[in-house]
C-alpha cells in the first residue's frame, strides 16, 4: 500500500539531518546520554530515529551510551575522551521529569569542557525557579545547545541562549516510513495516555461506539522484557561486538525496537487512530495511517504539529472529543 506521507515523512528527513550537520562536523566522533529504558514507546521511536540521523551524518555509532541508571562521567571519559556530548530528545526538558532533567543538568556540570547538544525536545517548567537555574547553568557553560520542536519551546530556550539555539523536527522520523504487519481489526483505535500528560478529555463517546479499541502503551511484559535484554547481550558478544559499549549499545537497540513494534501493533489495530500522544500522532504518520490529534495538558502535542506536521496528509487535530465524532463521520467510519 503506497504511503500518502512519502515525501513529507523524507522532507523531515532532510531537516534533521541538515541540523545535526550544523552542530557535528560529519565523521566527528559523539556520545549519546540517556537511553530510555521504560516502557513508553515514544521515547524509543526517537532513540531509534536519533541513532539513524547519526549514523547517516557522522557514518558511525555513538562511543558511549548510557541510561538514566548507568551514567557515569568517569566511563564516558574513558570511552569518549573528547568531542560532542548529546542528550537524548523527547518531552523531558523541564520539570515534569525530574530524573532526566536532573541527569542533563549533572551532565552540564560534569562536562564544563564539552560541547552540550540536547537533541529536539519539548520545553515546560513549572517552576519559574527551576527554570531560571537551568538556564543559568547552561549560560555558565557556554557551550550547551539546545533543539526546540515547537515554537514556544523555541521562543524560551532562544531568550536564555540565544543563537545556541535552534529548532528541528522530532528525531523519531528518522526512522523513515513504516509498512504495516497486521491488518485492522477496528474501525477506531484510541491511543490514550495514562500518566502526568493526560488530557483530560471524557474519551467515552468514542469508547461506547460498536467496536473501537483503546489502551495506553506504556506497560510491557516484565518476562519478556528480561528475555529481550539477555537476549540482545549474548547476540551483541556472539556477533563480534565486544566491548561493554557495544553490547551495551546492541542491547539498547533490541530493546527499542521491541518497544516501538509493541507500539506498532496497537495503532495498526484500527482502520483510523485517535491520540493524545505526541508519538502515536508521529508514528501513524510514518504507517501513513488516518488518524485525529488530541492535545496534551500543555498544548505539546498541537504546538508540534503547527511547527511541523500540520502539512502531513494523513494527520488532522482536533479540539474536542465532539470535534472528533464529526471528523469520523466525514470519513465515513
Amino acid at each position: 500500500m503506497t504511503n500518502e506521507n512519502a515525501a513529507f515523512i523524507q522532507s523531515q528527513i532532510a531537516l534533521l539531518k541538515q541540523t545535526m550537520l550544523t552542530l557535528l562536523a560529519p565523521g566527528e566522533e559523539y556520545a549519546l546520554i540517556d537511553f530510555p529504558d521504560h516502557g513508553n514507546v515514544g521515547d524509543s521511536a526517537i532513540w531509534l530515529g536519533e541513532i539513524e540521523v547519526l549514523q547517516a551524518t557522522q557514518g558511525k555509532v555513538p562511543r558511549y551510551v548510557c541510561d538514566c541508571g548507568q551514567y557515569d562521567p568517569d566511563a564516558l571519559r574513558r570511552a569518549h575522551p573528547d568531542g560532542p556530548i548529546l542528550i537524548h530528545g523527547g518531552g523531558n526538558l523541564g520539570d515534569l521529569w525530574l530524573r532526566h532533567q536532573n541527569l542533563r543538568e549533572r551532565l552540564i556540570r560534569d562536562f564544563p569542557d564539552r560541547r552540550i547538544i540536547q537533541m529536539p525536545q519539548s520545553i515546560h517548567f513549572k517552576s519559574s525557579e527551576r527554570a531560571r537555574q537551568f538556564w543559568a547553568l547552561a549560560r555558565q557553560h557556554g557551550d550547551v545547545h539546545v533543539l526546540a520542536r515547537d515554537r514556544r519551546s523555541f521562543e524560551q530556550a532562544a531568550a536564555e541562549l540565544g543563537k545556541q539555539c535552534g529548532m528541528s523536527p522530532d528525531s523519531a522520523f528518522g526512522i523513515g516510513p513504516i509498512q504495516a504487519h497486521t491488518p485492522p481489526r477496528a474501525p477506531v483505535f484510541c491511543l490514550i495516555r495514562q500518566d502526568v500528560e493526560q488530557s483530560g478529555f471524557d474519551f467515552s463517546p468514542v469508547l461506547n461506539r460498536p467496536g473501537v479499541m483503546a489502551a495506553d502503551w506504556l506497560e510491557e511484559p516484565a518476562t519478556y522484557l528480561r528475555f529481550v535484554k539477555v537476549g540482545s547481550a549474548l547476540r551483541s558478544v556472539a556477533a563480534g561486538r565486544q566491548g561493554a559499549q557495544r553490547v551495551r549499545l546492541a542491547k539498547y537497540q533490541r530493546l527499542a525496537e521491541t518497544r516501538v513494534n509493541r507500539g506498532l501493533r496497537l495503532l495498526e489495530q484500527g482502520h483510523h487512530v485517535l491520540t493524545d500522544r505526541l508519538h502515536a500522532h508521529i508514528l501513524s504518520v510514518l504507517l501513513g495511517k488516518p488518524h485525529l490529534v488530541l492535545d496534551n495538558n500543555y498544548g505539546k502535542i498541537h504546538g508540534y504539529m503547527a511547527a511541523w506536521t500540520r502539512d502531513a496528509p494523513t494527520a488532522r487535530p482536533v479540539g474536542s472529543v465532539e470535534e472528533a465524532l464529526v471528523a469520523f463521520k466525514a470519513w465515513g467510519v
